[in-house]
């Protein structure tokens, strides 16, 4: 990494990929002691070792929702995740544009070009480990001395823990690891930042929708490797990314799955803390939405935008080392995953001829299905229940696809029962093999006895107005479409269920509410509707 400019500002550069500095001192050091940062180091080491052991012993299960992947190649949003996924290999590809306000006396925005590489691995379903490289080029303003950019880079490690309490309930921990330096490609160990922190996932019973929590400490002694803070010009120590406190990270995500699709959105914050730390509201702040699209199971595309709601820091050489986000970015990220766990055939292989009947044969097995609606298609977020000849009860929930599985079910008779949203529960026997083929594909039927939505739709002078009434299902599959009598009058008849109806008319804004239909009964929604600005 380089730093164009004024020979003042080529004093520093980045990390250990792309961060160098000249030889000059650091400045004195506001960071605790070697020793305690090694008795922190060594707790952090402990929980993530305890929680290992907590759970090596403890099945697998599937994870509660299936989220796609962070930069760093783990499952979960940007500073949220998944504490339980599946045995997978992630790999991701991220670059993106950040903008930064202008900082008084120098006019002009500053601008920045990122981007990423990850690597994870699941070798175990509460095992995750992961390297990320983030890399970025700042583009300064003329600060009456010409503008001048600079590059940085910062190598990450990280590993989660997690432990699927129930279907609905998942914790973990995270250990993260940086390394900044100030000579490439050398490290700074002194500099080396711990960053801890718990992990909570939840998904209610038969909802697309999935909640995640972060809570946690960052040990940072990044401000060990910061150059001469006298010889940067602005826009260098606006683009440091160091920190001359610790923080506590707290996150909280909200992410929805539809089908091949999957949206989210997140607040996260690192509240500074320590001796003469600033405002909480000058601690790093953020607020992010993003959409995720899957192409195929194992490739997804993804976008983010992201906006700082920090406060500005004083920046002046002999100001304390407070991190700077830009004020508003975009990033476009490209992902490929590689289970370790295939799903199994959809024809069982030719059995071979037994040569040694004295070998033992396998005692478990896997059991996989598809279940449809009673048109065909994929029936998502189904609840299917297996009992095994062992009198052990497993629940899965449907995917996108339609699809349930069961790892290492007993051999021999057993029992599933299936019911979604809408639809009879239904019950059938199987029968455990040790190379059990996929199940044939189950029909749920819609439950018998439809409802019936009524209402009128009026002005907001009580006037009937005949408009058009429009019916959506949860997955967004428009289901009824009706236009009102000339008194305002409708009536529909749907299946038991929840819907989004839609109200229109010609110079009246629209009108749109959920609603709640049940088997032989009349569900009542009348509109006073306003007339356009």
């Amino acid at each position: 990494m380089y730093t164009q400019g004024s020979d003042r500002s080529r004093a520093f550069a980045g990390s250990p990929l792309f961060y160098m500095a000249q030889a000059h001192p650091a400045q004195p050091s506001r960071r605790p002691s070697a020793c305690r940062r090694g008795t922190g180091v060594g707790l952090w080491a402990a929980c993530l070792a305890w929680l290992a052991l907590a759970t090596g012993n403890a099945s697998a299960q599937a994870t509660i929702a299936a989220l796609g992947t962070a930069p760093s190649g783990l499952r979960g949003l940007i500073h949220t995740g998944l504490p339980v996924s599946p045995r997978e290999v992630n790999l991701s590809l991220a670059a993106g544009y950040g903008v930064t306000e202008a900082f008084d006396p120098v006019p002009g925005a500053h601008h920045r070009a990122q981007g990423s590489i990850g690597a994870a691995i699941t070798p175990l379903a509460w095992l995750n480990l992961a390297l990320r490289l983030d890399g970025r080029l700042e583009a300064h303003p003329d600060d009456f001395d010409g503008a001048h950019s600079a590059g940085f880079g910062d190598p990450r490690v990280f590993a989660r823990a997690g432990k699927q309490l129930n279907p609905k309930l998942a914790l973990g921990f995270e250990l993260g690891l940086w390394f900044p330096g100030n000579r490439a490609p050398s490290l700074v160990l002194s500099a080396t930042s711990v960053d801890a922190r718990g992990l909570v996932a939840f998904t209610p019973e038969n909802s697309p929708w999935v909640l995640l929590g972060a809570l946690g400490f960052r040990l940072d002694n990044s401000a060990e490797a910061a150059p001469d803070l006298n010889r940067l010009r602005l826009g260098d120590r606006i683009s440091l990314g160091l920190s001359s406190y610790n923080a506590l990270p707290l996150a909280l995500g909200l992410a929805r799955r539809l089908d091949s699709a999957e949206l989210f959105g997140e607040l996260s914050a690192d509240f500074l803390v320590g001796s003469h730390a600033p405002a909480l509201s000058k601690s790093p702040l953020r607020a992010a939405l993003g959409a995720r699209y899957f192409l195929k199971p194992s490739w997804q595309i993804e976008l983010t935008a992201s906006t700082s709601l920090s406060a500005r820091p004083e920046v002046s050489a002999s100001d304390p080392l407070v991190p700077i986000e830009p004020r508003f970015s975009m990033l476009f990220a490209v992902r490929y995953g590689i289970a370790l766990d295939p799903p199994p055939p959809l024809e069982a292989a030719p059995r071979r001829a037994a040569t040694q009947p004295s070998v033992p044969q396998p005692t478990a097995a896997n059991v996989s299905g598809v279940l449809l609606d009673d048109k065909g298609e994929p029936l998502p977020e189904a609840t299917v229940k297996l009992q095994s000849a062992s009198g052990e009860v497993q629940e899965s929930i449907t995917d996108a696809r339609g699809q349930y599985t069961f790892a290492k079910v007993a051999v021999g008779p057993a029992s599933l029962e299936a019911s979604a949203q809408g639809c009879e529960t239904q019950s059938w026997q199987i029968d455990v093999q040790p190379k059990l083929a996929a199940l044939p594909a189950r029909t749920l039927a819609s439950q018998v006895g439809h409802g019936l939505l009524r209402g009128l739709t009026r002005s907001f002078h009580s006037e009937p107005l005949q408009a058009q009434i429009s019916v959506r299902d949860r997955r967004g599959r428009v289901v009824a479409n009706r236009t009102s009598g000339t008194d305002g009058a409708f009536e529909i008849e749907l299946q038991p269920g929840q819907y989004r109806v839609t109200i229109s008319a010609p110079g009246y804004v629209p009108h749109s509410r959920s609603v709640q239909i049940a088997g032989n009964a009349v569900s009542i929604l009348n509109v006073d509707m306003h007339e356009q600005p």
